[in-house]
C-alpha cells in the first residue's frame, strides 16, 4: 500500500514524466475529497491533478511519512514546492486503498512560514 502512495506522489513530481500514467493508480469510481472540492471518477480525479500540476507551476510532491491506520488506510504528510513561492506548502492525506488501487484520498493544504 506504501509503495502506491509513493508511485502517486512521485508521479505528481513535474520531473516526473509518468504523469499521464496517473489513472493507473486510482479505481474507476475514486473519490477525492478536499475542502472545496469533490470529484467522482478515475477520469475526473486524475485530470484534477493533472491541471493542478500544471497550473500552478509544481516543482517537487515529496512524501514526509507515513502511517497506518489499518489494512487499507494511510496518513501521509507530504510537501509541495511551487516554482513561484518561496516557502513550501504542507498538507496531510488520508489514502483508503483497495487492492493496489486508491479509492479515495482527503486531503488539506496548509502554508507554514519559517523564519
Amino acid at each position: 500500500m506504501i509503495n502506491v502512495v509513493c508511485q502517486f506522489f512521485s508521479r505528481l513530481s513535474t520531473q516526473n514524466k509518468n504523469i499521464d500514467n496517473l489513472e493507473r493508480l486510482f479505481k474507476d469510481d475514486c473519490l477525492l475529497l478536499s475542502s472545496n472540492q469533490t470529484l467522482i471518477g478515475k477520469v475526473n480525479v486524475t485530470k484534477y491533478f493533472k491541471e493542478m500540476v500544471h497550473k500552478n507551476r509544481i516543482e517537487r510532491v515529496s512524501l514526509l511519512n507515513s502511517i497506518k491506520g489499518d489494512k487499507s488506510t494511510l496518513l501521509v504528510n507530504y510537501c509541495i514546492i511551487y516554482a513561484d513561492q518561496p516557502s513550501p506548502v504542507y498538507g496531510a492525506a488520508i489514502f483508503k486503498i483497495n487492492r493496489k488501487k486508491i479509492d479515495y484520498i482527503n486531503y488539506r493544504h496548509t502554508t507554514q512560514i519559517i523564519n
